[in-house]
C-alpha cells in the first residue's frame, strides 16, 4: 500500500491519495481549504490521472507537483480502532504481532470490504477480532457476497 500527500501553492491544505497492494486507488481525501472553485474542479477532473499508482507517479512527474510519501501505519491500535468490535484485545494483539508486514497491510486493505459485507448481510454477525485475524482476514468478502447473492437468486428462481 502506498499513501501520498499532494501539496500546492495554490491552496492551503493537502490532497491525500492511497493505493492498495495492487496499485489501485482506494481512497482520496480532499483536505484543502480556501480552495477556489475552479481549482476544486480541476482536482476532480485530474482524478482520472490518479486511478493507478503508476499513472499517479507519471502525472505528478509530468506536472512538476510536490508529493510526500507517507509510511503505512501498521500498528495494532489502528486495527483496533477500525475493526470496531472490542473483545479479546490481548489475544488479538498477540496475533497481530505475529503477522508479517505484508499480512498487516492486507488486513487493513481487506477490512473495509469485510465491514461492508457485514452491513450488507444482516444474518451475518461481525467476528471477534482474534477470530478474524486467525484465518478470515484473507477471505475475499466481495466474492463471498456475490456468491451468496447468486445462490439465493438460483434458489428462488426454481
Amino acid at each position: 500500500m502506498h499513501k501520498y500527500v499532494l501539496i500546492s501553492k495554490k491552496f492551503e491544505g493537502y490532497l491525500m491519495y492511497e493505493y492498495d497492494q495492487d496499485g489501485f486507488l482506494i481512497e482520496f481525501k480532499n483536505c484543502a481549504y480556501k480552495m477556489p472553485q475552479d481549482q476544486r474542479e480541476s482536482v476532480l477532473k485530474s482524478l482520472r490521472n490518479a486511478l493507478t499508482h503508476e499513472s499517479f507517479n507519471a502525472w505528478v512527474k509530468a506536472e512538476g507537483r510536490t508529493t510526500i510519501k507517507i509510511d503505512d501505519d501498521l500498528s495494532f491500535d489502528r486495527f483496533w480502532l477500525i475493526f470496531d468490535h472490542a473483545r479479546n484485545k490481548l489475544i488479538a494483539d498477540k496475533l497481530w504481532k505475529a503477522k508479517a508486514a505484508y499480512d498487516k497491510r492486507y488486513v487493513h486493505a481487506n477490512m473495509f470490504s469485510y465491514q461492508w459485507y457485514c452491513k450488507q448481510s444482516p444474518w451475518y454477525n461481525q467476528q471477534y477480532p482474534d477470530t478474524y485475524l486467525r484465518g478470515h482476514f484473507r477471505d475475499e468478502w466481495f466474492k463471498v457476497y456475490l456468491k451468496e447473492k447468486k445462490d439465493k437468486e438460483e434458489k428462488f428462481s426454481k
